[in-house]
């Protein structure tokens, strides 16, 4: 604490009165009957039928195909980040591609700076 309130340029006794009278933190909102709400789940059926049939998509390919379906039967979009926390809750994430592809080796033959020209 010392070091900080020098670098700051501030006594230590008004960090450490600051930090008594300091309110404490707002309890957190319950959010979990939001989460199992019958419009959430009737979602998350659909969600799980796209995935079921395709599994290699992702959450903004499935939100793609789920609301198409949805705009031919007359019933309002789902927003993409209302269904991947719906995805996300129900582990049905994909793995997040890093572009790290193990490299090829190649061999003496199949190179070409081993080629010799005359």
């Amino acid at each position: 604490m010392k070091a900080i309130t020098r670098a700051l340029g501030v006594a230590r006794s008004n960090v450490l009165a600051w930090r008594r009278e300091r309110p404490a933190p707002a309890p957190q909102l319950e959010l979990a009957h939001a989460a199992e709400s019958p419009e959430n789940e009737a979602i998350l059926s659909e969600v799980r039928a796209l995935v079921n049939v395709r599994a290699s998509y992702g959450y903004r390919r499935i939100t793609a195909l789920l609301n198409r379906a949805r705009k031919r039967v007359g019933q309002p979009r789902v927003n993409p980040k209302r269904i991947y926390r719906l995805v996300k809750r129900e582990k049905l994430l994909l793995e997040r591609c890093t572009g790290d592809r193990p490299v090829a080796s190649t061999t003496a033959s199949s190179s070409r700076s081993s080629r010799t020209y005359a």
